[in-house]
């Protein structure tokens, strides 16, 4: 991934990301993607507004870069949320010593996200969304901001606490073709999240639970298939701690009911892994295991084949 950001006569921002991967959504010519683009203006010192392609500000451990996780892949359970993408959409956000907000208009995910369809460029046209309304409030009870850039606590770093509340409501797009079947009539879908991360100097812990009504399932992997009544609803830990200035190990435990069709779909799965730090927080050599106690419809599951579990269901 090659990422380009900047600050253009003082007010105006700008962040761009090409990624080259076997995972990249752009077949041709591929394997590429403009993973995003977007640009900012600061309206005064507390607010700005970014516009463009862009992530959206909901979850806490999608919202951290890739290369700041501690395991080496995001949760599954993350993954399963529709907020866990990348959108088009207008965002206002809020800063100050000790809250940082937004509130975000899109236009939903984009269409076969980890699938490998033909809609997967996530262009306007193409997202799953008639309109979406997202938004997320974050309160740092100690601490800096720039520590929770990461999603782990260095010895001698400082220590600090951030509380977070996201949500999501938004209207299917049911023009999507074969997405769904000629007048399936969707309801208007949501979710909220709730998420606690704690820094103590080598050691944290990280906490997240999610609700919400998704009949369509997230990432919009909408079929007759796997629509069920009842509300999606997970929750995850996760802590790390270093035995030097340089070594980590760290455990997490997620789990999710996505209300897929098939009657074994809780995902529970432990993952446990260890890091070692080169040249601070620069560069590390990662190693982790994970067992998931039930098995995965990675079908029907977003980010299942993603972070590399395979479909046993």
């Amino acid at each position: 991934a090659l990422n380009f950001s900047g600050t253009v006569a003082k007010d105006y921002h700008f962040n761009m990301r090409l990624n080259y991967s076997p995972y990249a959504q752009g077949n041709t010519p591929g394997p590429s993607e403009l993973e995003w683009a977007y640009a900012t203006v600061d309206l005064s010192d507390e607010f700005s507004l970014s516009l463009g392609k862009q992530k959206f500000g909901v979850m806490r451990e999608y919202m951290v870069d890739a290369g700041h996780q501690q395991a080496i892949e995001r949760s599954l359970s993350s993954y399963y949320w529709a907020t866990s993408s990348i959108t088009n959409g207008l965002k206002l956000n809020y800063a100050n010593d000790s809250i940082r907000a937004n509130v975000m208009y899109s236009n939903g995910t984009a269409v076969t996200q980890w699938n490998g369809g033909n809609n997967i460029n996530g262009t306007f046209l193409d997202d799953t969304a008639d309109w979406m309304l997202s938004g997320r409030i974050g309160y740092k009870a100690s601490g800096t901001w720039e520590q929770f850039d990461d999603m782990t606590s260095a010895q001698g770093s400082e220590a600090g606490m951030l509380f977070g509340f996201g949500w999501a409501v938004w209207e299917y797009n049911e023009d999507l073709g074969a997405a769904l079947p000629a007048g399936t009539d969707v309801p208007t879908q949501w979710l909220l999240t709730l998420d606690a991360s704690m820094d103590f100097g080598g050691w944290n812990l990280f906490g997240s639970f999610t609700y919400g009504d998704d009949e369509a399932n997230a990432l919009g992997n909408t079929q007759a298939a796997n629509t069920m009544d009842g509300h999606q609803w997970g929750w995850l830990v996760q802590g790390g701690y270093y035995f030097t200035e340089n070594f980590e190990m760290y455990g997490r435990f997620e789990w999710l009911d996505p209300k897929t069709t098939n009657g074994n779909d809780n995902i529970e799965i432990l993952t446990i892994g260890a890091n070692w730090y080169l040249a601070g927080q620069n560069a590390k050599l990662s190693i982790d295991w994970g067992y998931s106690f039930d098995g995965i419809a990675t079908a029907l599951v977003g980010g299942g084949a993603y972070t590399g579990w395979v479909n046993t269901l």
